[in-house]
């Protein structure tokens, strides 16, 4: 806290200090694209593994709400 008087605590402002952008996981036309060929595991929103492996596309998920976990990131994804 900053300050306190009689009974009111004053706090400092608390939030995310910064938020990066990262154009490594997109999805086009039905596709997941990664930004290079890398390691990626993508899960469906029931927490079931629906793809592993090294790649830079990912075709052929169903329409849904996906995780997708590579390396340097972890994102949400919608195929539509």
């Amino acid at each position: 806290y900053i300050a306190k008087t009689d009974n009111v605590l004053i706090c400092a402002p608390t939030g995310i200090a910064d938020v990066e952008a990262t154009n490594d996981v997109l999805v086009a036309n039905g596709e997941v694209v990664l930004g290079n060929a890398q390691a990626v595991e993508v899960f469906d929103f029931a927490g079931r593994l629906v793809f592993n492996g090294t790649t830079s596309r990912i075709s052929g998920l169903a329409k849904g709400m996906y995780i997708v976990k590579t390396p340097s990131a972890v994102m949400k994804v919608v195929i539509k």
